[in-house]
């Protein structure tokens, strides 16, 4: 997968699996859901929860609810506006996958964003729960590795990154619906591929977001969301 080998720029890291954020929702308890803007349904309230800003995809969302609200992805101003607009509809936000999971075992969420490493845990809870592919996209991201300056293992580092390449290591993960795989000689059956970040209907859904551009906004969001869920 050509994105995979330089996803930061300046040769800084390899992305060795892919994920990413999507939806999902209980099909017997709310209607069906196409659009990041769904969110805000009156339908949903008191059965929502959204990733906090400091997790992985925290940031990612609000590029999301802004291309859903204006067709732009970094007008921002508004993101917020409709993150904040949610707060009242929220159960919590979550702070990891596990979080989520429990939520959902216990019923107290009906929909949610949720990243495609921790579907396997939903879908596995017997409840009648459908992912989507909302018509904005979705948000994609890598789990990467790098070698870093001046070490003296330089040799047996590129080994290990090799070792997570390799064909069989790509495969054995997506089986056992750890990840999803980055080696395009994958190939997965159907049962397993519906699970993972894989197939290129899917990838071409995908949105990546600089690192570099969340890195610089990091401090002042995190102060914008804890203002809004301060009040």
């Amino acid at each position: 997968m050509d994105s995979a080998k330089d996803p930061l720029g300046n040769n800084y890291a390899v992305g060795y699996t892919i994920q990413h954020l999507g939806l999902f929702y209980r099909t017997d308890k709310v209607n069906e859901i196409t659009s990041w803007k769904d969110l805000s349904r009156a339908d949903l309230a008191g059965y929502l929860t959204i990733p906090k800003i400091t997790t992985t995809y925290g940031p990612s969302l609000i590029y999301m609810l802004s291309k859903a609200w204006t067709g732009d992805f970094y007008n921002t101003d508004v993101g917020w506006d409709k993150l904040e607009a949610l707060v009242p509809s929220l159960v919590t936000a979550y702070s990891r996958s596990s979080e989520l999971n429990t939520l959902v075992l216990q019923e107290e969420v009906y929909a949610a964003p949720y990243a495609s490493f921790a579907w396997g845990g939903i879908k596995n809870s017997g409840l009648a729960v459908k992912s989507v592919i909302p018509k904005e996209g979705l948000v994609g991201s890598f789990s990467m590795v790098s070698i870093g300056a001046g070490t003296q293992k330089e040799e047996l580092a590129h080994l290990y990154i090799d070792h997570l390449l390799s064909y069989d290591v790509q495969l054995s993960e997506a089986m056992d619906l750890v990840d999803s795989p980055v080696h395009n000689d994958v190939v997965l059956p159907p049962e397993i591929a519906e699970n993972l970040t894989y197939g290129d209907d899917l990838l071409g859904q995908l949105n990546f977001f600089s690192h570099e551009e969340m890195a610089a906004n990091q401090e002042e969001w995190i102060d914008r969301w804890n203002a809004i869920f301060s009040e």
